[in-house]
């Protein structure tokens, strides 16, 4: 898909919506610089993280201790090969624990391996939601080394968790951390930066816990609550919903179902959802074998078109319109919400939109 052909798809959904929104002024600039007319205007709603209250339902694979935690697919876009080269140069009593799922083909495992750091670098996997917040609650501190940001959802969690961060000052990510205030902002792909941030932030324990405190305050702006409430608000003025206010709302997630971002997204927006007593569904695009409909967090899920390696790209397009329209019928739905998490070709929904005449709330995220 060519740069031309995504900016007009971009142009044609924002100009269909019924309202659109971002989820960062970072985010919201992007897309002004591809839209200017459609994003005139446009808020910012900030979503968070809820951390659950009590005992996680399951415990997290033991680690040694004391460490630093990320939590973040192995992707290039992350940065997790400067981390583990920044980390190589901290206390060898320290650890460092990674956990997502792994972009790279065992790529950052032979690397860390070839620096001879497989003794005091950990890689879990893609673990379940519960196990990575008791893992935020025990690290000494959280480190995000991301080369592209959005905004940075686990900055969110960890800040919520009471921890200091290290991040790299791109994307969305200074508009949750301020550098010295909430943690230590450092520039992506800086080695030697990032080693220091992190060794100033192990060595000196007052300043850790002065951040850390910064960092749970400055966490209260960052709320799923409220981003449901706002989204909800959004919802009630929509024309479908004030013709049948007991209409569900289907959420469209642009993204393989697969991934860990944005099956984290659905799961807070079904609990809130959940909550104030409302009907959702939530879609994604088919990310392997997988059943067309599912049911998580109290709602139901489906996943549309063909899987990724098809080459049958139209027929997967045709088969995202024609999925959409049977799903509106049939779980009644009134307003679509759709999440454009991802630069995929949006030419299944813009189909749907045309054939079945309806206007979406967007959110650029």
């Amino acid at each position: 898909m060519s740069p031309a052909d995504s900016r007009q798809d971009l142009r044609r959904l924002l100009s269909g919506a019924h309202a659109v929104n971002a989820n960062s002024q970072f985010t919201l600039r992007v897309a002004a610089e591809l839209c200017p007319q459609e994003t005139a205007g446009v808020p910012v709603i900030y979503y968070g993280a809820s951390l659950p209250q009590g005992e996680c339902a399951s415990s997290p694979p033991p680690v040694p201790e004391p460490f630093v935690f990320c939590a973040a697919r192995l992707a290039e876009r992350k940065g997790l090969d400067i981390l583990v080269m920044a980390f190589a140069a901290l206390d060898p009593s320290l650890h460092l624990v990674l956990c997502g799922e792994d972009h790279s083909a065992g790529g950052l495992q032979r690397f860390t391996r070839g620096l001879g750091l497989q003794d005091r670098v950990h890689w879990l996997g893609q673990l379940p939601h519960d196990q990575v917040q008791a893992l935020m609650r025990r690290c000494l501190f959280f480190v995000l080394p991301s080369r592209r940001e959005s905004l940075g959802g686990a900055i969110i969690e960890a800040m919520q968790a009471g921890k200091a961060v290290v991040a790299t000052r791109v994307g969305g990510v200074p508009e949750l951390v301020q550098d010295g205030v909430e943690g230590l902002l450092v520039e992506a792909k800086d080695v030697s930066g990032l080693a220091a941030a992190m060794k100033r932030l192990y060595e000196d324990g007052e300043l850790r816990q002065r951040l850390a405190a910064a960092a749970l305050r400055a966490s209260e702006r960052f709320s799923w609550q409220r981003a449901v409430d706002d989204y909800l608000k959004i919802h009630d003025g929509h024309p479908a919903r004030l013709r049948a206010p007991a209409s569900a709302t289907a959420c469209v997630m642009w993204e393989l179902g697969g991934d860990q971002t944005a099956l984290a997204l659905a799961g807070d927006i079904a609990r809130g959802f959940k909550t104030r007593g409302r009907k959702l569904i939530t879609c994604f695009l088919r990310s392997a074998d997988e059943p067309f409909a599912a049911r998580r967090e109290g709602a139901v899920e489906y996943r549309l078109g063909l899987a990724p390696a098809s080459r049958w790209r139209v027929l997967h397009h045709a088969l995202v319109a024609l999925q959409l329209s049977w799903i509106a019928l049939k779980e009644g739905v009134g307003v679509w919400h759709f999440f454009s998490i991802r630069d995929l070709p949006l030419t299944g929904f813009l189909w749907f939109m045309r054939i079945d005449r309806i206007r979406p709330v967007v959110t650029l995220a």
